[in-house]
């Protein structure tokens, strides 16, 4: 609201003439910058303060003349609205709302939350659509975007579960991350030709979508990027595309078919799990490193003749992981066994019962698992989850020598005998020296 508006409306209600408002209104404004010159603060009751701040003395850069300046103690005017001084909430009755063509972007989160939104069109001039502008616009099920927008923000539609299309303008050249998450009922969109990288998890649990064609001119594909759009049954990867990324079409279980560009590089962890409609996948001859479980165990791969394909070696954290559960596998088959032969008067039984006192003891076993024991049953288990890899050399490149891990093992089989063995308590373990020390109750 400009001064010349302020004037005319004060005019328009109080009767006076605009001239003689607007004198006033100069008045006003003359005594309190007088007032606040002079030191005095200005209190208006209902209304506000007008006050003097004091600003320190500090440095600053002089970009002009690249060099520091000192900018000296000096006063700045405040005000400091009165507590009934309130603005009150906007008012959002409409259902359907137009940004005016004077407006270049749409700010951030500001239409959020908004769920008696049903429409919306943009103006001509907007050039941003701001991070979570539309988030949570439950029944917003048609917005019109202008052929001047070239970023839609993170998290922009998020949520927006009534929207069933949308035409994304070929000026756009950046969708960011989860700017479509959520949007259950899109039921198709186009992704223009300038966009260069589909940002992670943007269109997460589209259910709705049917078909996508990644343009040429993407080049990645981000981690979950379409995870979770079970309704998606044909994906077409453009010819530019090098990396599709973690998760990126995971849980897309209607997906029967993709095809892809042959630049694809790189396809990363467990990218099409759980799609299981895929029956038979070619993999392009350009594609040198596949991830871990990167299709289902059921998917048939075809590989080119020829082809540099590598398939990516496990990670420290789930090698290590695997070598724990092959080490309590172990203690639990040994556990199992001492326990089947609880008489130590078996003969050729494995341990020995040493009494100490009429209380305590130690039981002495026979057992003590080599590395080749554990290595076979880790092969074992990555066969049951489907891993196609060598243990020897995934150990070899980790520069692991010696998968025995006796702490986990001793404390395996502490615990399996305290909790089926009424009466023991085993106080200390050392699997080294087989023996593990126990007390009776």
């Amino acid at each position: 609201m400009t001064k010349a508006e302020i004037v005319t409306e004060i005019a328009n209600k109080t009767g006076i003439g605009w001239s003689e408002t607007m004198k006033i209104v100069n008045c006003f404004m003359e005594c309190v910058m007088e007032s606040l010159s002079n030191g005095d603060n200005v209190y208006l009751r209902d209304f506000g303060s007008f006050t003097i701040k004091f600003r320190a003395q500090r440095c600053a850069r002089d970009i002009s003349r690249a060099k520091t300046v000192v900018i000296p103690l000096h006063r700045v005017p405040a005000f400091k609205p009165n507590k009934v001084f309130t603005l009150g909430r906007p008012k959002q009755d409409s259902t359907s709302i137009v940004i005016p063509d004077s407006e270049t972007e749409i700010q951030s989160f500001a239409f959020q939350g908004r769920t008696e939104l049903t429409s919306v069109r943009v103006g001509n001039s907007v050039t941003k659509i701001g991070d979570g502008a539309f988030q949570g616009c439950k029944n917003l099920a048609e917005i019109v975007i202008p052929d001047a927008v070239a970023i839609i923000g993170n998290k922009a539609f998020q949520g927006c579960t009534s929207l069933s299309r949308i035409a994304i303008p070929a000026s756009v050249t950046e969708i960011r991350r989860q700017a479509f998450a959520g949007c259950g009922s899109l039921s198709s969109i186009a992704i223009p030709d300038g966009v260069t990288k589909i940002r992670r998890f943007t269109f997460i649990d589209c259910k709705n979508l049917t078909s996508i064609v990644i343009p040429d001119s993407v080049t990645e594909i981000g981690c979950y990027a379409f995870s979770g759009c079970s309704g998606l049954m044909t994906v077409i990867i453009g010819s530019s595309v090098k990396k599709i990324e973690e998760g990126a079409f995971a849980g897309c279980t209607g997906l029967t078919r993709i095809t892809f560009g042959q630049s694809v590089r790189k396809i990363g962890e467990r990218a099409f799990s759980g799609c299981v409609g895929l029956e038979k996948v070619d993999l392009p001859a350009s594609l040198t490193e596949l991830g871990e479980k990167a299709f289902p165990a059921e998917t048939q791969i075809s590989v080119p003749p020829g082809s540099s394909l590598r398939i990516k070696q496990m990670t420290f954290r789930k090698l290590g992981e695997l070598i724990t559960k092959a080490n309590r596998r172990w203690a639990y088959d040994a556990c199992r066994f001492i326990d089947y032969s609880w008489n130590d008067d078996d003969v050729g039984s494995p341990f020995k019962w040493e009494e100490i006192t009429a209380h305590s003891g130690i039981l002495h076993v026979d057992l003590f698992p080599p590395d080749n024991l554990i290595i076979a049953i880790m092969e074992n288990l990555a066969d049951e989850a489907g891993i196609e890899i060598s243990i020897r050399d995934e150990l070899k490149a980790h520069k692991i020598t010696d998968v025995v891990q006796q702490d986990t093992i001793n404390q395996y089989i502490m615990d399996y005998f305290s909790s089926r063995k009424r009466g023991y308590y085993f106080t200390s373990a050392d699997i080294s020296k087989g023996e593990f020390k126990y007390r009776m109750f």
